[in-house]
């Protein structure tokens, strides 16, 4: 099978699946443009999928207690979040593509952009970019993965896949970031600070740089038609 059928194949098994679930994590870790890190975080999730109308998807900050939930069926969507302490709530919304688009972190979107291909919010598909790029295979959480990397829902990505059942396992993306604040905001902060202090968070908030963001799946069991 060629590599590019091969990725056709993978995006088949997800589409045409009756079920699905996985658990994992993802780690964030934002860089200056020198390289120096600048923080890092990292969130668990978990979804279920039953096809037509059963979606339910959980991340949570290992940290502390940020967490995004969607629970959807065949009579409605509803989603629960608790970002930081003084701003959660929950409330039904008109479709479960504008509850997974609405997920801060994107996690929700690379899944569903799998599942539900022909969504016109998913549009970007795997084989959307005429560039693919492959790379020598490896060893993934035990697994014996094949790798290549493409343009997916707008960011630059690589993918490791499982070659016995076609599963993804691991995703990685690098995507730069350019801060940018207000003037009131910089005004307020150095009213509040000595010098010192206000010129070392003015570097960080007016600094460009990157975010490395891994997502490592511990567990996917995909059934299909």
């Amino acid at each position: 099978m060629q590599k590019k059928e091969t990725i056709q194949s993978v995006l088949n098994t997800y589409k045409n699946c009756i079920t699905y679930c996985d658990s994992g994590n993802v780690k964030y870790v934002d860089f200056y443009d020198n390289g120096d890190v600048i923080s890092e975080d990292e969130e668990n999730f978990e979804t279920e999928y039953i096809k037509p109308k059963h979606f339910y998807f959980k991340r949570k900050n290992k940290f502390d207690d940020k967490q995004y939930i969607i629970k959807a069926n065949e009579e409605k969507v509803l989603v629960k979040w608790f970002m930081i302490e003084g701003n959660e709530g929950s409330g039904e919304v008109e479709s479960l593509s504008s509850a997974i688009i609405s997920e801060p972190n994107g996690i929700a979107q690379i899944i569903a952009a799998l599942l539900f291909p022909n969504d016109k919010q998913y549009k970007q598909k795997l084989l959307g970019s005429s560039t693919i790029e492959f790379f020598d295979d490896c060893i993934i959480n035990g697994i014996d993965c094949f790798c290549f990397k493409t343009k997916y829902l707008g960011d630059l990505m690589t993918f490791w896949v499982d070659k016995s059942n076609l599963t993804i396992q691991k995703i990685y993306s690098k995507i730069p970031f350019e801060n940018s604040h207000d003037n009131y905001l910089m005004e307020s902060l150095e009213s509040e600070m000595t010098n010192d202090e206000f010129s070392e968070i003015a570097s960080v908030l007016n600094s460009s740089g990157y975010t490395e963001k891994t997502i490592l799946f511990n567990k996917v069991i995909i059934k299909g038609e």
